[in-house]
């Protein structure tokens, strides 16, 4: 809301999905949707790739 919020005359209510399994990106819960994501195979395949980068630039595995 905070990005978008001139674009729009009107504002939009905050989406609460009835499944959990299925998130809503908020601002407000960036910590908790970035370690949601963190855990998600695509989130540890990125981590793998990240340190294969970093390994590859500075010639050695360094922590995230």
């Amino acid at each position: 809301m905070v990005l978008l919020h001139e674009l729009f005359e009107k504002s939009v209510k905050r989406c609460i999905p009835i499944n959990p399994k299925y998130k809503v990106i908020r601002l407000d819960q960036y910590d908790e949707l970035m370690a949601y994501f963190d855990t998600t195979p695509w989130g540890i395949h990125q981590k793998e790739i990240d340190a294969q980068v970093r390994e590859a630039l500075h010639g050695e595995p360094t922590p995230c």
